[in-house]
């Protein structure tokens, strides 16, 4: 990442590793903002999924584990960001409905291991929250997967 340090575009730059704890506060930070998956691109939600993997590929080498709460936390936008791309591209019809239901039944066992994860902090938390989010997320795809039965 390139950091142009002057108003006036001189040649005044910094130079950062990909791995760089600021990238990656930045990287976090994107993740994050990017939330409100309506206004959001496809290419968008891309680049959601793939700043996901690389923070959870970069924090493992220091905080190793999946069951870390910047791990779910980290997960869950992404799961929710792939399941949002995923509905769009069945919509397209570039995936099967079979596809789609399998990628549900993965998301929801990621999911419950984010509920599990999360479901220990502190009542009222902004984790425990998510944690609570999570759960809804779970029933919802275990909804939709009893009504894709049906048809």
């Amino acid at each position: 990442m390139i950091v142009n340090l002057t108003e006036d575009g001189g040649n005044n730059q910094l130079k950062f590793h990909p791995n760089h704890y600021l990238v990656m506060k930045l990287k976090s930070h994107l993740i994050s903002q990017y939330a409100i998956y309506r206004n959001l691109d496809d290419n968008t939600i891309s680049r959601k999924i793939k700043l996901c993997d690389e923070f959870v590929k970069v924090f493992s080498k220091i905080d190793s584990g999946d069951s870390t709460d910047w791990w779910a936390i980290t997960m869950y936008e992404k799961i929710r960001a792939e399941m949002v791309l995923d509905q769009r591209i069945l919509d397209s019809g570039g995936i099967s409905m079979k596809e789609f239901l399998d990628n549900v039944r993965k998301s929801i066992e990621v999911w419950k291991k984010i509920m599990t994860i999360l479901s220990i902090e502190p009542e009222g938390s902004y984790l425990r929250k998510i944690a609570s989010q999570t759960k809804q997320e779970i029933s919802k795809a275990q909804d939709l997967l009893l009504m894709a039965q049906f048809f």
